[in-house]
């Protein structure tokens, strides 16, 4: 996906290096590969994208739910993060 882009290859050997599961919110967060490609395989029903990067999906659910159960019980937290679906990938 990512062959010709300089700055997405560094991105993929920091996280090849350094991820550990304890940053996977992090990772998400960031503008880099890993939030585009992971969304897409799920817009998309990419089993093949979904399974290889089940390792992370799992941490970031994991910690996710850290962070959950460290919320307080009259505490609200709203979160978003917006994406654009082309017209076409809509109702399919």
């Amino acid at each position: 996906y990512y062959q010709e882009n300089a700055k997405e290859l560094q991105n993929i050997g920091e996280f090849r290096t350094q991820y550990s599961s304890d940053q996977a919110i992090e990772w998400y967060t960031r503008e880099s590969f890993l939030y585009k490609i992971v969304n897409k395989a799920f817009r998309n029903d990419n089993m093949k994208l979904i399974y290889s990067f089940r390792f992370f999906i799992i941490d970031l659910f994991n910690e996710l739910l850290r962070e959950q159960q460290g919320w307080s019980a009259s505490g609200e937290l709203t979160l978003y993060r917006g994406v654009i679906i082309p017209a076409t990938q809509i109702g399919d």
